[in-house]
């Protein structure tokens, strides 16, 4: 057993909007958005001014 054990805490509910999948293929599979289209409409209103 490591000597410094970290422990954490979470007391917020996670929503499928705090998730991204890493590949296109497990976006498909499990409907939540893949990381590179994750933002991808907010970034886009940012650059377009």
């Amino acid at each position: 057993m490591p000597r410094h054990v970290i422990k954490i805490s979470i007391s917020r509910t996670l929503w499928r909007d705090d998730l991204m999948t890493l590949t296109e293929e497990a976006a498909k599979v499990s409907e939540i958005a893949y990381v590179m289209d994750a933002y991808r409409d907010a970034a886009e209103a940012v650059l377009d001014g």
